[in-house]
């Protein structure tokens, strides 16, 4: 069959076609030769049509019988000078050769979903029949698959593998050359298990086409799919605030992040602090920011911030921030110069200073007053001297 109408309704009932009979070969007559010939169709005993020549066109025809290809009795007749008349018959069975009209949605637009355990690892499924834009077949009903084109080494529709289905990855994303596959049969029984990367067949059922395949009609057309990310990254984490001494800070800290930049000194507190996790379905590329307000006497916060960002540019909902408190402790101690007697000579004798102890986190300033006394039983003179101790971190105004 080279041609049929498009059904209505039930296309095994109403579908018809146009064919060519073959003519008859080996007719001949030993007198006046052959003169004429007539070509009949018959279903059955009904004569459904009749050509005057030796084979030919019937149009028209019923292709199917009770949802089976139909089967017509063929009747040669050919009639010599005298009218005598012979006759002889065949048996046909007519096959649809007609392919499908193959009509694609040409861009499919798919999201990745968030269906993977860890970042990188989600897919979304596509099915071939969401491709179809209104495909159709002159007789029967249509069934699709589908083949990412860059899964194959082939350039063609041949020696690949298609599938009712695809996943569409993270490593998909952007834009995809999809073949959809439009067959006028269920090809399920034509499935193969081929596990071939490089065909682009990984072991599922589906079929593997080649040139060679004619167990059912068939066509093609191209389809963009657009993959996407739309989904933002999720804070899964957010480290608590935390509370350390002055004295922790300046043994751990102060020298660690003294020249470092924001998001190095956001690296190294993370040894002892934390840090903010985030998770998204394709990637994330996660940003901290650290802003360190510690006065002189070692007193004050450590802030740090993070944001999240995918690839595809969608921004996290959620942020996180992160507070460490240094807490000024004052336990600092002071030891004073003990008294003191010297005879006098060329040198400055010592008279010794304040020895303070666990200053680390103050601002000590040291004065001292003398007081000479000239008359002084048992001595030359008396140096009384009085010392002052201020810790700014304590008393007194801010400097």
């Amino acid at each position: 069959v080279y041609s049929a109408s498009t059904p209505t309704g039930n296309p095994h009932a109403v579908c018809e076609g146009t064919f060519v009979v073959p003519a008859a070969s080996g007719i001949a007559d030993n007198c006046s030769g052959v003169v004429s010939y007539t070509t009949e169709l018959w279903d059955g005993a009904e004569l459904l049509q009749t050509i005057a020549s030796n084979g030919g066109v019937f149009s028209g025809v019923p292709m199917f019988q009770n949802g089976l290809p139909a089967q017509y009795t063929v009747v040669y007749y050919a009639t010599d000078g005298c009218g005598n008349q012979g006759s002889d018959e065949t048996q046909i069975t007519l096959r649809d050769k007609v392919p499908p009209v193959a009509v694609c949605d040409e861009i499919t637009e798919v999201s990745i979903t968030n269906n993977g355990l860890n970042t990188g690892e989600s897919c979304s499924t596509l099915f071939a029949a969401d491709l179809d834009d209104g495909s159709y077949d002159n007789c029967k009903p249509v069934y699709f698959l589908m083949a990412k084109m860059d899964d194959s080494f082939s350039p063609n529709i041949y020696n690949r593998c298609y599938y009712p289905s695809r996943d569409f990855c993270c490593e998909d994303l952007g834009e995809q050359t999809v073949i959809l596959l439009v067959l006028d049969g269920d090809p399920s029984g034509f499935f193969t298990t081929l596990n071939s990367p490089s065909l682009g067949c990984d072991g599922t059922p589906g079929l593997f086409l080649t040139s060679g395949f004619t167990a059912l009609n068939y066509n093609t057309c191209m389809v963009t799919v657009q993959v996407t990310d739309k989904l933002s990254p999720i804070l899964v984490n957010c480290p608590a605030n935390q509370r350390v001494t002055c004295d922790w800070y300046a043994d751990n800290l102060e020298t660690q992040l003294n020249g470092l930049s924001s998001s190095e000194q956001c690296d190294v507190l993370s040894q002892y602090f934390g840090a903010a996790e985030f998770w998204d379905n394709c990637s994330v590329n996660v940003t901290c920011n650290t802003n360190v307000n510690i006065d002189q006497c070692l007193e004050g916060t450590i802030t740090r911030t993070w944001s999240a960002q995918d690839d595809a540019g969608n921004n996290g909902l959620q942020s996180c921030t992160q507070t460490i408190f240094v807490d000024h402790v004052s336990d600092w101690v002071v030891e004073f110069p003990a008294d003191i007697t010297v005879t006098c000579g060329n040198d400055v004798p010592d008279f010794g200073e304040p020895e303070i102890f666990y200053e680390t986190c103050e601002l000590v300033a040291v004065s001292h007053d003398d007081q000479v006394f000239t008359t002084v039983p048992d001595a030359c003179y008396k140096i009384q001297r009085t010392w002052t101790v201020i810790n700014w971190c304590v008393v007194g105004d801010n400097i």
